[in-house]
């Protein structure tokens, strides 16, 4: 064991990933801890924001001076590094830093689903991954697998389709796609995300089947057969409670029947939401 891993143990590669993990918290004041679990982006008030602005250029000068930091900051004192995320899905989005760093526009997934082809699907994600792992970015902010209510819901350019099982087989393939560059997919907006107008207030009121049948079977795909190891939540309210703090979506199915044990992290502005196992 060299000096590295006999100060920090929880380096040492011989160990499973929940060993390190479980050395590392138990290493960490509260802090520390809390440091890590949120972004270093300060919140927005989006609402009060977007106050007064009526048209494309206020709109682009907001843009300008919103600076995006997609990252957890590092805590030298354990070895921990910068940990840095960007967004998609839709090719490698604002990353962390300004001014990003440019990355290929790719097509609007709708396409992607529209070929009804799995390879061109891993392609794609595969162009996505390559991307964020050479400008050395940890995560990238995607598929999103929400569907199609509306036509013209803002967040359709994301999204595959408004049929569940297409939408599971394009993102399955473009997480495995993703991760096979050592990068970490992240599966969005969990869930029911599928309108942007006032998408940090509404409540949607959902029949149960409706839910499992339609808007929750992308993600239990994402999770089943693309083994995606993060998932974030949305900003919407499901009858009543945020998604973000959701306790029936993220631990109950997430965790307990999906079996998913990667991490969660709330959309950026909001504080992540913690999970019971």
């Amino acid at each position: 064991m060299d000096t590295n891993t006999k100060e920090f143990p929880w380096m040492d590669t011989s160990l499973s990933p929940k060993e390190r993990a479980s050395l590392l918290v138990a290493n960490m004041d509260l802090d520390q801890k809390i440091n890590q679990l949120h972004g270093a982006k300060a919140t927005i008030d989006i609402y009060a924001t977007m106050d007064g602005i009526e048209d494309d250029e206020g709109m682009e000068k907001l843009s300008e001076q919103i600076q995006v930091e997609r990252h957890l900051d590092a805590i030298d004192a354990l070895g921990i590094p910068r940990y840095r995320i960007t967004n998609g899905p839709v090719g490698v989005g604002m990353g962390d830093g300004m001014p990003s760093p440019k990355a290929i526009a790719l097509p609007m997934t709708i396409g992607v689903a529209a070929s009804f082809d799995p390879n061109l699907a891993y392609t794609y994600g595969d162009i996505i991954g390559e991307e964020t792992f050479t400008l050395g970015q940890h995560v990238l902010e995607g598929p999103a697998v929400c569907l199609h209510r509306l036509p013209i819901s803002g967040r359709n350019f994301e999204y595959f389709s408004e049929d569940p099982y297409l939408s599971g087989v394009m993102g399955v393939e473009i997480t495995k796609a993703i991760q096979s560059h050592d990068v970490i997919a992240m599966g969005k907006h969990f869930a029911v995300n599928d309108q942007e107008d006032e998408r940090f207030r509404y409540s949607v009121e959902i029949d149960e089947n409706v839910l499992r049948e339609l808007y929750l079977l992308p993600f239990e795909m994402l999770v089943k057969d693309g083994e995606v190891a993060a998932i974030m939540s949305a900003y919407n309210r499901v009858r009543g409670t945020y998604a973000t703090e959701n306790r029936y979506l993220l631990n109950d199915i997430l965790r307990k029947e999906w079996g998913f044990d990667g991490y969660v992290q709330s959309n950026f502005g909001q504080h992540v939401q913690l999970q019971d196992h």
